[in-house]
């Protein structure tokens, strides 16, 4: 077998999927310091790291998951269901990315960052070989991995990131893991899976899938109520008025209900955020509101 094209190696790593390794900023978005060249710095050195072993995860899922996939009416045209790369060459890109990953956590960023990439290690590989096929244990290791990847930018920039944002990041990463079981649920209902139906989709049914989101999906958003409400954020901010940015994430999280629920486009939150008008205007809106808040003055001297 030739050696894979550019195109199929980024298509083996999901280099799509890096835009979830973008929660490591949001420790350095929160504390205000996007103007600090070394704390973004600091950030990017995680998110690298994140972003290389994610990838060896990737492969090794898709090594667990070949025959799986080979039936699936979306991932069968994955590199490995495809055929389009040997399954040697797959691992020995995995073991590459995930020593990368490491070495650049310890080496950059220090022994308690490249704790934090061992853990996700850990949690992502019992995902893969058997946590997956155990509903509800599938999506809580799927919303630890962001959690971690926050921690992750706390570390590095000193930040001692609002345990309610710990909390919403969860919640909310729970809502959008549940979104994909939604779709594997109606894909298997629909007979479009073939063979390839989930252990786990057993343990789900669509009136418990939608009951869950919603619930997560909720706490989520008055999590992030609270925490703008709250004394330590107002002063944070210099303001009592972050309160107003809950609206875009109440709308956010609205939206989202609607694509899973209504439109079913849950399969993959990665596109949604990436290629969803709606989705992409609220975010930055969030992102805008909540940057003249924190960063106003700097922003002013400079003009």
């Amino acid at each position: 077998m030739q050696s894979p094209s550019l195109l199929i190696t980024c298509q083996l790593l999901r280099v799509q999927q890096y835009v979830k390794n973008t929660f490591c900023f949001l420790p350095v978005f929160f504390a205000g310091k996007m103007t600090d060249g070394p704390a973004v710095l600091a950030a990017a050195v995680v998110f690298f790291a994140f972003c290389f072993t994610s990838s060896a995860i990737y492969i090794i899922n898709d090594l667990r998951d070949l025959e799986e996939d080979r039936t699936h009416p979306v991932k069968k045209f994955r590199p490995l269901a495809s055929g389009k790369i040997s399954p040697g060459n797959a691992l020995a890109f995995a073991m590459a990315c995930m020593a990368a990953g490491c070495t650049i956590a310890y080496f950059f960023s220090g022994l308690v960052v490249l704790l934090v990439i061992l853990a996700y290690i850990c949690i992502n590989l019992a995902y893969s070989f058997f946590a997956k096929k155990i509903s509800i244990v599938d999506v809580t290791c799927i919303a630890a991995g962001f959690v971690l990847r926050v921690v992750g930018g706390s570390i590095v920039v000193s930040h001692a990131t609002s345990p309610w944002l710990v909390l919403q990041t969860f919640l909310l990463c729970m809502a959008l893991a549940l979104g994909k079981r939604w779709d594997d649920l109606k894909l298997s209902k629909d007979g479009r899976l073939g063979t390839a139906v989930r252990p786990n989709l057993a343990g789900y049914s669509e009136h418990f899938i939608t009951s869950a989101m919603n619930l997560f999906a909720t706490i989520s958003c008055v999590c992030y109520i609270i925490y703008s409400l709250s004394p330590q954020t107002q002063e944070h901010y210099r303001s009592e008025m972050v309160y107003l940015t809950s609206g875009w994430v109440i709308l956010g999280v609205t939206r989202y209900l609607q694509l899973a629920l209504v439109e079913h486009k849950s399969g993959s939150p990665t596109n949604i955020f990436l290629r969803d008008r709606f989705i992409y205007a609220v975010i930055a809106g969030w992102a805008i509101h909540l940057s003249v808040l924190l960063y106003w003055d700097k922003f002013r001297c400079l003009l």
